[in-house]
């Protein structure tokens, strides 16, 4: 095997939360959740609804549903005809390596029925009888599941949002949009994501906050600003890229630079005279 996936793959560390097999509640649903877990749904029967994003589907019997951790969903049923099915929750470690992204062509297969059963059996029985060996056997059994959901999607598209495309396509909708009002909700929307989940993401991957970042680059755009246009009024630049409390910009751009705006301007205007 490449060295690459060798080692790629050795990091893969799946673990069981929860197995189980039942006729779902009357009042099973959710609208709008995101859990910081995988789950994996077998549908045997029932009519379920499941939406992500303005995507909708209606699982049919014999369909395996992958919903990756952090990835904002709804789902129901018709309580006249109950969901049954066979589900488990998991997480994989480490999770910023094995971060699954959401791909209408990712959600779902149909896998053999003489295989998955099988395994969803011996999960739920490692589950309710938990020894040492059968912690053993549930990592092998979760493997074996991944393996077979994995080998029945496109699976490089589940894992396309990497790290660096992560930061790059937040990064780059950020800086295009340095000088209108940027929500937190639509940075999540942007990759499919639960706001806090979203926030925990950019903090792991950037480094500070989401309104720390963008503050950052919003003053170094004013001082860039104020540099190239020595005519600009302060209170003109700030407005400009997004700032309307002017007591509020001040202190942030003393926070960043150790200077007040005003000062800032004077030392540009005596590097000109200069």
């Amino acid at each position: 095997m490449n060295s690459y996936y060798s080692t790629y793959f050795q990091q893969f560390n799946p673990s069981l939360l929860i197995a189980s097999l039942n006729v779902c509640a009357q009042n099973w649903g959710e609208i709008d959740c995101s859990y910081d877990y995988h789950k994996f749904y077998y549908f045997q029967d029932g009519e379920a609804t499941l939406t992500i994003q303005q995507d909708t589907f209606h699982p049919k019997k014999g369909e395996l549903y992958l919903i990756p951790a952090g990835v904002k969903h709804s789902y129901s049923h018709n309580p006249k005809h109950p969901v049954y099915k066979y589900w488990c929750h998991f997480s994989i470690s480490p999770s910023d390596v094995w971060h699954f992204c959401y791909h209408p062509d990712t959600l779902f297969c149909r896998p053999d029925p003489d295989i998955i059963v099988p395994l969803f059996d011996q999960l739920i029985q490692t589950y309710q009888a938990p020894s040492m060996l059968a912690a053993i056997q549930q990592i092998y059994l979760l493997t074996k599941l991944c393996y077979e959901f994995f080998s029945n999607i496109n699976f490089p598209l589940l894992l396309r949002e990497t790290k660096r495309n992560f930061y790059s396509t937040v990064n780059n909708y950020i800086r295009e949009h340095i000088t209108e009002k940027i929500l937190l909700q639509d940075l999540a929307d942007l990759m499919h994501l639960q706001k806090n989940y979203f926030i925990f993401r950019f903090k792991k991957e950037f480094g500070s906050t989401p309104i720390d970042y963008i503050n950052a680059l919003r003053l170094d755009c004013v001082a860039k600003y104020l540099h190239s246009q020595p005519a600009a009024g302060i209170s003109e630049a700030a407005l400009l890229y997004g700032y309307e409390d002017y007591r509020y910009f001040t202190r942030l751009f003393k926070q960043r630079y150790g200077v007040t705006p005003s000062s800032f301007r004077k030392s540009i205007s005596g590097a000109v005279a200069k």
